[in-house]
């Protein structure tokens, strides 16, 4: 599924927070992984030291990655080019056959600026797959990831939503892990802070939230079926709320996921699963990588 891996770095510390994820995908799936940095123009002076940086940083990731797959073949390589990093990023991406991505939310030299909304934003706007965000602040910098054990799954209704369940199943069969699945029903009333608009009665209320609480659960158990039918330990959760990203923060953090899957545009009424919104809040508020799924 994930033949090809590429790893932007910056240089920085924070950007590496990124390899233990690379490394842990290269031994379980047989990917090949290629580390790639951008050189700007401006700075094309520095490109060669980009170049033997990224290939200390192989040598290491390529030892690590023989400790847990010693008789496995392991393919890293490392790529520096000059040019401008979102065009680059996915020119490369589309040239190379590359079938995911993954990145850091934040990461910061002194020649570039990676940050969340700024390259890693664009680049995952300008492709179209797969794309793996690890949330890293400055003191959790290089610390390992833990095992993948548990995928948390959010689904929307919506059949865009459902683009994720292949990817998780998939990951889920390789790595030996469970999935939960996780819905928002769309609490219907009046919350502190929140204009609502009076639709009706309490029985109204009470009828429509029962109507959407019955959809939800249907939507999860045929997704639930699909995934069991292929062997795939799953479980479901839905829970009502207003807000979808509280709703899956809570639910990374009650469920144990090691990572978040989610597709970016699902558009129901209960929310739209887009980079910037949802997505957006769930990375800058969780603590796990969340596994990105363009439609």
């Amino acid at each position: 599924m994930f033949e090809k891996i590429l790893l932007p770095l910056d240089g920085s510390e924070l950007a590496e927070c990124v390899l233990p994820y690379g490394q842990e995908f290269a031994s379980r799936l047989g990917s090949e992984l290629i580390l790639f940095h951008v050189c700007s123009p401006e700075h094309k002076n520095y490109n060669r030291m980009h170049s033997l940086y990224l290939e200390t940083v192989a040598k290491t990731v390529i030892k690590n990655i023989k400790k847990s797959r010693p008789k496995g073949e392991v393919n890293v390589h490392a790529e520096s080019l000059i040019g401008e990093p979102v065009d680059t990023i996915a020119n490369y991406i589309r040239q190379n056959g590359i079938n995911l991505m993954m990145m850091t939310s934040a990461g910061a030299s002194g020649i570039k600026l990676w940050v969340l909304g700024s390259v890693a934003d664009k680049a995952f706007r300008a492709v179209n797959i797969p794309t793996m965000l690890v949330r890293c602040v400055e003191s959790s910098a290089g610390a390992k990831k833990k095992s993948i054990n548990r995928l948390l799954v959010t689904l929307d209704g919506s059949k865009a939503s459902n683009k994720a369940l292949p990817v998780a199943g998939e990951l889920a069969k390789q790595f030996k892990a469970s999935i939960t699945l996780f819905q928002m029903v769309e609490r219907i009333g009046m919350k502190e802070g929140f204009e609502g608009v009076e639709v009706g009665g309490g029985d109204v209320y009470a009828k429509f939230g029962t109507l959407e609480e019955k959809k939800v659960k249907g939507h999860l158990l045929n997704a639930a079926k699909g995934l069991r039918n292929k062997n795939i330990p799953v479980t479901y959760k839905y829970s009502r709320g207003f807000d979808a990203a509280e709703q899956i923060i809570a639910m990374e953090k009650s469920t144990g996921a090691d990572i978040v899957i989610m597709a970016t545009r699902g558009a129901s009424p209960v929310s739209r699963w887009m980079f910037g919104s949802t997505a957006e809040k769930v990375l800058r508020q969780g603590t796990v990588p969340l596994l990105l799924v363009r439609e």
